[in-house]
């Protein structure tokens, strides 16, 4: 499943190849592994695996089914969490007067997927992050799932 590059704490990061997620890099100071991937667009997709309070190396299946699920699942959480929230929350607080109001299409189009963070905390086990540009005040939107991997909430951060 997976194969060990390096160990050397002191000299270098812990660093493992694994099948499904590629080149992880376990981050001691914040007690997760990242990776990063190429989408399609050719924009850059930064993974957080957050084993939670999990082994490590133990959480890494379910972060596999995890991160497989939200590569095929974005698109449909985005636009779920566009219909319910996002786009009341821009056109009735965010825009400005003089700008048109944005349609759904619009805005799923300026929104650009740049963080995965797949976690073993159980009633949050994906967000998915977007840069929107300055469309919410240059905040970056996180969309979560629940437990059932239903669209949860959509939070503005940063």
């Amino acid at each position: 499943m997976f194969t060990l590059v390096g160990s050397d704490a002191v000299k270098s990061p812990e660093v493992l190849n694994h099948t499904a997620l590629g080149l992880l890099r376990w981050e001691q100071e914040y007690e997760w592994w990242s990776t990063s991937l190429l989408l399609p667009s050719e924009m850059w997709l930064d993974v957080i695996v957050d084993p939670a309070d999990q082994d490590r190396f133990e959480f890494l299946p379910r972060a596999a089914e995890l991160f497989r699920w939200a590569l095929e699942n974005e698109r449909q959480i985005l636009a779920e969490a566009i219909r319910s929230e996002l786009l009341e929350l821009f056109n009735d607080v965010w825009r400005r007067n003089e700008e048109p109001a944005l349609t759904g299409e619009d805005l799923t189009a300026r929104m650009e997927w740049t963080l995965l963070s797949v976690s073993g905390i159980e009633n949050v086990p994906v967000e998915f992050g977007y840069h929107a540009g300055d469309l919410f005040g240059g905040h970056g939107v996180v969309v979560v799932v629940d437990r059932e991997l239903r669209f949860a909430d959509v939070d503005l951060r940063g």
